[in-house]
């Protein structure tokens, strides 16, 4: 079973119990890396969570750097590999 929970200490019960969890940040960075979304559309999602202060500031750039990655895998980088 899988759960979508942003919650930590649910997503901790859950699994304890023996359910696999995911939270939104990571659903929007896997759903860019199979192609169902476009990188625009997870960094405004993102965007709007921070924006909303609901998001850890180190699950944000945690993502950041996902989308990244995937990106600079993907050859949509900046030349040179340089990102900012």
């Amino acid at each position: 079973m899988l759960l979508l929970i942003d919650d930590w200490r649910p997503a901790e019960t859950a699994r304890a119990a023996g359910a696999e969890t995911l939270n939104s940040v990571l659903y929007m960075v896997h759903l860019y890396e199979q192609g169902r979304r476009k990188a625009e559309d997870v960094l405004e999602g993102l965007a709007f969570m921070a924006r909303r202060n609901t998001l850890r500031r180190e699950y944000l750039i945690s993502a950041l750097r996902l989308v990244a990655e995937i990106r600079r895998r993907r050859g949509k980088g900046r030349p040179g590999g340089k990102h900012r």
